[in-house]
C-alpha cells in the first residue's frame, strides 16, 4: 500500500521509475492512480480530515508528476476517474498531464467523463474497453456500444485519440476471442466512430473466418485476418502514440486513400488500423 503521508512512498516510486523510465522510448508515462477507493481511510485518514480526500489525492499526483518531469523527462498520463470525484481539486493537477478518460458500460453519452477535462484545458485520450474481464467470453454487445459512443464523444471534444483496453481480471477469459473488440476499437479510432457496426462486421467477415467445428476452442482466422489483427493490435495498444499516428499518416499519403474497404484493398489490415481521426469541419482534433 502506498501511503501519501510517508516519504518512503516517494523513495519507493523513485526507485521503481528509475528502472522503468529509461526503458521507455516514449516521453509519456502512465502513473495510473485509478480506483483509489480506500484513500483517506488508512494512514492518510488524519490528513484527509484536515484538507480533504481530494486534496490528498491531488497532492500525491503532483508529487509524482514533478518527479517524472524533473528527473526522468517524462510527461505524465493518469486515469481520470478519481479526480472526477473531486472536481473542485482538478485545478491542482498540472495542465501538461494527459488525462485518460475511461468507462466500460454502454451509455448514450460519455461527455460527463470528458467535458471536465476538455473545458479545463487538459489533453486527453478516451479509453473504452472490450468487456473481456471477469468472464470467459467478451461481452461484444456492450463493448461495441461502449467503444463507438466513447470514441464519438472524444472526437467531438478534441481528444488526442483513443486507448482501447483489454483487462484480464481473474484470469479466466479466452484471449483468442478478444480480436473483435480490438479490431472494432481500431476502426472507430480511425474514423471517429462513423462506421456502422453492421458495415464493420460485413467487411470483417471478408477478412476473418470463425471455425464452427465442434470442440474448436478458439476462432480460426484466415491469413488475411491474422494480418489485420496484428496491425490492429500494434496500433490500438501503442501508448507512445507518435509512431502510430505518423505511421498511419505516411500510409495514407502512400496510398492516397483515407480508409479503403477490405474488399477493395490489397492489405485488409489497412481498413482496421487506428490513426488520428479525420477532422470534421470546424473541429480541431489533436
Amino acid at each position: 500500500m502506498l501511503n501519501p503521508t510517508d516519504e518512503a512512498t516517494y523513495q519507493l516510486l523513485d526507485d521503481l521509475y528509475s528502472e522503468q523510465a529509461p526503458l521507455l522510448e516514449s516521453n509519456l508515462f502512465n502513473v495510473c492512480c485509478d480506483e483509489t477507493e480506500g484513500l483517506g481511510t488508512g494512514p492518510a485518514k488524519a490528513l484527509a480530515g484536515e484538507i480533504g480526500v481530494g486534496a490528498v489525492y491531488a497532492r500525491h499526483v503532483r508529487r509524482i508528476h514533478d518527479l517524472l518531469r524533473d528527473k526522468y523527462g517524462k510527461r505524465m498520463m493518469m486515469w481520470g476517474d478519481i479526480i472526477l470525484m473531486h472536481p473542485d481539486k482538478l485545478g491542482m493537477i498540472p495542465k501538461d498531464t494527459i488525462m485518460l478518460s475511461w468507462g466500460y458500460h454502454a451509455a448514450p453519452s460519455f461527455e460527463g467523463a470528458i467535458l471536465p477535462f476538455a473545458k479545463s484545458g487538459y489533453e486527453f485520450f478516451v479509453c473504452p474497453g472490450i468487456s473481456n474481464w471477469n468472464r470467459i467470453l467478451p461481452d461484444t454487445r456492450t463493448a461495441t456500444a461502449n467503444i463507438q459512443v466513447y470514441v464519438r464523444d472524444g472526437a467531438k471534444h478534441g481528444a488526442l485519440g483513443m486507448l482501447n483496453t483489454t483487462w484480464d481480471d481473474e484470469g479466466e477469459q479466452l484471449a483468442g476471442w478478444n480480436w473483435h473488440g480490438i479490431a472494432w476499437g481500431a476502426e472507430c479510432a480511425w474514423n471517429a466512430s462513423m462506421t456502422a457496426p453492421e458495415d464493420f462486421n460485413r467487411r470483417l467477415v471478408r477478412c476473418c473466418s470463425v471455425s464452427d467445428r465442434i470442440g474448436s476452442p478458439e476462432p480460426s482466422i484466415s491469413s488475411a485476418g491474422r494480418t489485420a489483427c496484428r496491425a490492429t493490435m500494434r496500433c490500438s495498444f501503442s501508448v507512445s502514440g507518435d509512431r502510430t499516428w505518423a505511421s498511419a499518416r505516411a500510409m495514407s499519403r502512400r496510398r492516397g486513400d483515407r480508409r479503403p474497404d477490405c474488399g477493395r484493398s490489397s492489405d485488409p489490415a489497412w481498413s482496421m488500423c487506428a490513426a488520428r481521426w479525420p477532422r470534421p469541419a470546424g473541429t480541431r482534433i489533436g
